[in-house]
């Protein structure tokens, strides 16, 4: 009784998850339309040759760099790298 009980209540929180979603992407959908986006990108990528679209940035893009709509990682990164080095799953 108690697993079909935690079934019945785990399909219901996936209708009620899946639902929500659905109706987050269907506001956001009506902003964009797909035809309009496809022919807009379509229309920026035809005046490029196929060794301009390929080439490398003339600056690469540095990736220290903070802004405050940048998440950084780096300080997870540095630590988990050093802790994998530690265990010796990195070389040193």
């Amino acid at each position: 009784m108690k697993a079909l009980l935690h079934r019945g209540l785990g399909l219901a929180f996936d209708q009620l998850l899946c639902g929500s979603l659905a109706l987050l992407h269907r506001r956001h959908a009506q902003r964009v339309s797909p035809l309009e986006a496809a022919e807009k990108y379509f229309s920026e990528c035809e005046r490029f040759t196929r060794d301009a679209y390929f080439a490398p940035p003339a600056a690469p893009e540095d990736f220290r760099a903070e802004s405050a709509d940048l998440i950084s990682y780096l300080l997870f990164d540095a630590a988990y790298t050093r802790t994998l080095v530690d265990l010796g799953y990195l070389p040193k």
